[in-house]
């Protein structure tokens, strides 16, 4: 025990007691903390820094989250040195997880003699950066995570752009109405509220449905390049003349996994691109009754999009095209299926008149084309790279069929393709429409059921034999022209051992020839002394790598 003479002493009145006790600091000092973040009625995550001003007197802080405002109900408390503080399981009360909801905290300063607390401030935890939609929501408020989803995408996506999310997760149902895809946000489909938002596109259909706007999905330049939609049903019932599945306008996003449908009689694009150098992936477009009006698949103006792995079919209307290429400077077209469907006037796969396609591989290109019509696989006059493509030219008895059609000035590589018509009128294998249009090369191609020309050549001759398609001045007019295979070797479509009639993987067999990437296969200079696959297409359209120098076509066998 302290002398009584010492308990008298005093300073700043002060005792002695009181200094025991921690009493001689400043207790002008010792203040309730000031939130800071995240601000009453704000917005959390499980990475959010929850930070506070307080006292550096203050020997510690506790963290609490409760569910009622008295805050009766705790779901978090936790003992800290300092701000801010990161949620860590440890610290939660009576839960193996913070469920996503609405929360009140606080932070109390623990001082020697007394503790100081904030106000109790109000806010929503979500998941990370997350923003979810669910149609069949029963919350009575939308906030946006999984409690209490948004019931709409629009508003969603539009929470989420102010709020800094990055994704937008939605659950399966139909959702009417246009879409406007947001800056640096990633819209996904297939969720199932149902199951804790397990995803699955297949069995958890989402769909964005249109019957009264012209476009179902709009991207223009404040979208930015980093948004993107991802795994949606898109259907766009309207009909009128120029609707559209996806338009995007001064924007690239990343447009991948989605199916795109339009059942309108007055024509459709499923995806048109406007000054976007968008990536387009694994998306399936079919435009099933576009009347008597022209109608295109992926449509690029002013554009330079990487189109990958997208399937592509269009029944019906007058002039169809699969991939319709102008004024774009350096858009890749690889891994695709185009059923370029029965137009009464054409048919077109891939069309790119002026443009500069870079690269057209590894596209399985079939035809069905109509009775009366004109029919293209590839309809150019650009300079691309055409290597390691299969194109059927018609299987119905179409007026005009051309595997390869060149205009204008189009000097491309064709390179380890697959040419030929299975039915049809006149058919070409290559046809040189314009006195300037000539490939740069000619190699290890395979053409064949062609009975109206192997090779036109020149606007005028009608190149027949596989000796034709190998002589220079009978096709390329200087370039390489060799390794190519014909009638010699394949005598018709029968020959050349397809897995089946519309299926146009290579078999065992196959003739070796075919498998082996030609009759030349040890050139390695596209363009001079030529190689079994300019462009360097080491996989094929299913993602084998191809191990037996190149093997001509789409497939690997």
């Amino acid at each position: 025990m302290l002398p009584a003479a010492f308990g008298t002493l005093g300073c700043q009145g002060y005792n002695s007691y009181d200094y025991l006790d921690g009493k001689f600091i400043d207790q002008s000092a010792q203040v309730a903390p000031t939130i800071i973040l995240p601000a009453d009625n704000g917005y959390a995550n499980m990475a959010t820094n929850f930070t506070w001003v307080a006292s550096t007197t203050a020997a510690s802080f506790r963290v609490e989250f409760a569910t009622k405002a008295d805050m009766t109900d705790i779901f978090l408390r936790a003992t800290v040195k300092t701000s801010p503080y990161n949620i860590a399981s440890a610290d939660l009360v009576g839960v193996a997880s913070l469920p996503e909801q609405t929360y009140y905290w606080r932070v109390t300063a623990k001082y020697p003699a007394k503790e100081e607390k904030s106000a109790v401030y109000k806010m929503v935890l979500f998941d990370n950066d997350v923003i979810y939609v669910n149609l069949n929501s029963t919350a009575s408020s939308e906030i946006g995570n999984k409690g209490a989803p948004f019931k709409t995408i629009q508003p969603a996506l539009n929470f989420a752009s102010t709020n800094g999310k990055s994704k937008v997760y939605v659950s399966k149902g139909t959702y009417p109405g246009t879409i406007q895809l947001m800056p640096n946000i990633t819209l996904q489909g297939g969720y199932d509220a149902d199951t804790n938002w397990s995803r699955s596109i297949a069995a958890n259909t989402t769909t964005i449905s249109n019957s009264t706007l012209p476009a179902v999905v709009i991207c223009t330049l404040s979208s930015g390049t980093t948004s993107g939609i991802d795994g949606f049903t898109i259907q766009n019932t309207l009909a009128i003349a120029n609707t559209y599945g996806i338009k995007c306008e001064g924007a690239s996003p990343n447009i991948s996994n989605n199916s795109i449908q339009s059942t309108v009689s007055q024509g459709h694009y499923g995806l048109y691109m406007f000054q976007s150098d968008a990536i387009l992936t694994s998306n399936t477009i079919a435009i099933t009754n576009p009347g008597a009006f022209n109608s295109t698949g992926i449509h690029l103006d002013t554009s330079s999009p990487k189109i990958a792995n997208n399937s592509i079919t269009i029944a019906a209307g007058t002039t169809n095209y699969g991939i319709f290429v102008s004024n774009s400077s350096a858009p890749s077209i690889t891994g695709n299926f185009i059923d370029g469907g029965s137009g009464t006037t054409s048919n077109i796969g891939i069309q790119d008149l002026t443009g500069a396609t870079t690269l057209i591989s590894n596209n399985l290109i079939d035809m069905s084309g109509a009775v009366g019509s004109n029919t293209y696989g590839i309809y150019l006059s650009s300079s691309p790279v055409i290597s390691n493509n299969t194109i059927n030219g018609s299987t119905a008895a179409s007026n005009l069929v051309k595997g390869i059609r060149l205009t204008g000035t189009a000097a491309p590589s064709i390179t380890n393709n697959i040419i030929f018509s299975k039915a049809g009128g006149s058919r070409y294998g290559v046809y040189e429409f314009s006195m300037n249009a000539d490939p740069v090369s000619l190699q290890n191609n395979l053409i064949f059921d062609c009975p109206s020309g192997l090779y036109y050549d020149e606007v005028s001759n009608n190149r027949f034999t596989e000796t034709n398609l190998n002589n220079v001045s009978q096709t390329t007019q200087g370039g390489p022209a060799n390794g190519n295979l014909g009638p010699v070797s394949i005598a018709n479509f029968a020959a050349v051992n397809f897995a089946g009639s519309s299926d146009y993987h290579l078999t065992a067999s196959t003739p070796a020839s075919v498998r082996n990437g030609g009759r030349d296969t040890g050139q390695n200079i596209c363009g001079g002394a030529g190689t079994s696959s300019c462009g360097s297409v080491l996989s094929d359209r299913d993602g084998n790598a191809r191990t037996v120098s190149y093997s001509i076509g789409a497939y690997e066998f």
